[in-house]
């Protein structure tokens, strides 16, 4: 199934929605806990992660956090919009 990301997906996000997925994006492979995202919450990333757009897992250094959040394809779909680029459904491999 194709994971899409249309102007009403744009149209629902909010700014602080839109700050949280810029700050998700160093998350690229593995989950990054919130202690390395400054700036944000859990509440953006409930806000984030009810849309489809982040997720959450386990850290990969449990000494540190147990749990860690990144972007999905939609969310990643969402950072190519806030850049400018109107990209409408993610690369299948």
């Amino acid at each position: 199934m194709s994971v899409t990301f249309t102007l009403d997906d744009w149209e629902y996000l909010t700014a602080a929605d839109k700050r949280a997925v810029v700050k998700l994006r160093r998350a690229l492979f593995d989950f990054e806990p919130l202690a390395n995202l400054p700036g944000v919450g859990m509440g953006m990333v409930g806000s984030l992660m009810t849309k489809e757009l982040a997720e959450e897992g386990p850290y990969s250094r449990p000494a540190v956090a147990e749990r860690g959040y990144r972007l999905t394809k939609k969310g990643w779909l969402a950072s190519e919009w806030i850049n400018g680029k109107r990209t409408a459904a993610y690369p299948e491999t």
